[in-house]
C-alpha cells in the first residue's frame, strides 16, 4: 500500500478500499441494507508506475513524523526501511474504490451478517508499537454495533484483515459481482499515481490537502 507502514501482527488498519475484476457502476445492493449502494470504483489502465522508496524518502518521512509528534519513534523502529525499493513495476489494468469503505457500507456489513464491530484493546494497541497512544483510537470507537454519532461517511477504521476479507465475500454476494482486497503495489499506484511522487499531488508535503486522523474532524 502506497507508503506502506510495516505489517502489523494482526494486519488491524483501516479498510482502504477493495478491488473489483473490472470498472463497475453503483449497483445497488440487495434489499434490506437502507438502499445503500455499492461502492463507486475508478478504473486503473495497465502499464508501469514508480513504485517503492529510497533513503532520501525515508529520511524525509522520518524527519515530517519528529516535526509532527515531537518524538523519533518510527526513526528507532525504522519503519520505512522495510519498503520495496524504489523501482518500475508493471501492472495489469483494475478497478479500485474511490474512497476507502466508511462506516455506513461497514454497518450494512455487521447488521446483516453480526460479524463483530471494529474494536482493539489497549494490550493489542500497545504491541503495535505505533505512534498514536490508544487514547486517540476511542474517538473512532463504535458504540456497540453501531459507528460513532456523525462519522458514518468517514473511512472504517481498526479492521482486521480477516474482517476485511469478510467483508469482501458480503459484498460480492450482495452484488453479484467479485470484490477483494488490493494487492500493496495495485493501492500504491492507485493513491500515488505512476511518475514515483511522494504524495498524490507531488513530492512537498501540504498537510492543508490533508482529511487525516490529524487533520480532519
Amino acid at each position: 500500500m502506497a507508503g506502506h507502514p510495516p505489517t502489523l501482527p494482526s494486519r488491524r488498519a483501516l479498510l482502504r478500499g477493495l478491488t473489483a475484476l473490472a470498472a463497475l457502476p453503483a449497483t445497488a445492493i440487495a434489499a434490506g441494507t437502507d438502499g445503500l449502494r455499492a461502492p463507486e470504483v475508478i478504473a486503473v489502465p495497465a502499464g508501469p508506475f514508480i513504485a517503492g522508496s529510497d533513503r532520501a524518502e525515508w529520511e524525509a518521512a522520518y524527519l515530517l513524523d519528529e516535526a509532527a509528534y515531537g518524538h523519533s519513534r518510527t526513526r528507532e523502529g525504522r519503519w520505512y526501511e522495510g519498503e520495496r525499493a524504489r523501482g518500475p513495476v508493471t501492472l495489469p489494468a483494475f478497478a479500485i474504490t474511490r474512497t476507502p469503505i466508511t462506516n455506513r457500507l461497514y454497518a450494512a456489513f455487521v447488521a446483516a451478517t453480526e460479524h463483530p464491530a471494529p474494536e482493539v484493546d489497549p494490550k493489542t494497541w500497545a504491541g503495535y508499537r505505533l505512534i498514536h497512544p490508544y487514547e486517540r483510537t476511542r474517538r473512532h470507537a463504535w458504540r456497540g454495533d453501531r459507528p460513532p454519532p456523525g462519522r458514518e461517511d468517514h473511512p472504517v477504521v481498526l479492521v482486521a484483515h480477516g474482517d476485511a476479507e469478510a467483508f469482501a465475500a458480503w459484498l460480492s454476494a450482495e452484488t453479484g459481482r467479485r470484490w477483494r482486497l488490493p494487492t500493496a503495489l495495485e493501492w500504491e499506484k492507485a493513491a500515488r499515481g505512476e511518475d514515483g511522487r511522494r504524495f498524490p499531488w507531488g513530492d512537498a508535503w501540504d498537510p492543508a490537502r490533508l482529511n487525516s486522523h490529524d487533520q480532519g474532524p
